[in-house]
C-alpha cells in the first residue's frame, strides 16, 4: 500500500522540479534586492567602493538568476551563475569570516550548502515541463 501511495507521486517530479525553483528564486530575489539597495550606499570602513558594487553587480545576477528560474527561462544557465555564487558565499565565510558550518548564534554555511544542493540539481535536471525551456527550446 505504501508503494502504491509512493509510485504515483513518480509523475509530479516536475511539480517538484517547479516548487523547486520558485522556492530558490524566492531566496535569491530576496537577498537580490538587499544587495541591489546598496547601490546607493557611501564606502565606509567595513565596505569599500569596490565592494559596494561588486555586491550590487551580485544582487543584479541574483535577481535575475530568480526571475530565470521562477520562468523556467534558461533553468540550467541561470542555476549555473546562482551555483557559482553560492560557492563564492561558502568559501568567504570558510575563510574570510571564519563561519562554522553549523553556529548557534549565526547562520553557518549550512543554509548556502543546501541553496547550492538545489541549484546543483536545477543545472543537472533542468527546469522540467512545467518551463518555459520545455516550451520554446524544447527542454
Amino acid at each position: 500500500m505504501l508503494l502504491d501511495f509512493l509510485s504515483t507521486w513518480k509523475n509530479a517530479e516536475d511539480w517538484g522540479i517547479l516548487f523547486l525553483r520558485i522556492v530558490i528564486g524566492i531566496i535569491f530575489l530576496y537577498h537580490g534586492r538587499m544587495k541591489w539597495n546598496m547601490r546607493g550606499m557611501e564606502p565606509n570602513e567595513q565596505m569599500n567602493a569596490g565592494m559596494i558594487k561588486f555586491m550590487v553587480f551580485l544582487g543584479v545576477m541574483e535577481i535575475l538568476g530568480s526571475l530565470g528560474l521562477f520562468f523556467g527561462f534558461l533553468t540550467n544557465f541561470a542555476a549555473i551563475g546562482l551555483s557559482i555564487i553560492m560557492v563564492g558565499a561558502i568559501i568567504m565565510k570558510r575563510s574570510q569570516m571564519k563561519v562554522g558550518f553549523a553556529e548557534q548564534n549565526n547562520t553557518g554555511w549550512e543554509f548556502d550548502l543546501i541553496i547550492l544542493a538545489g541549484t546543483v540539481l536545477l543545472v543537472i535536471v533542468g527546469g522540467g515541463s512545467l518551463a518555459l525551456d520545455h516550451y520554446v527550446f524544447g527542454l
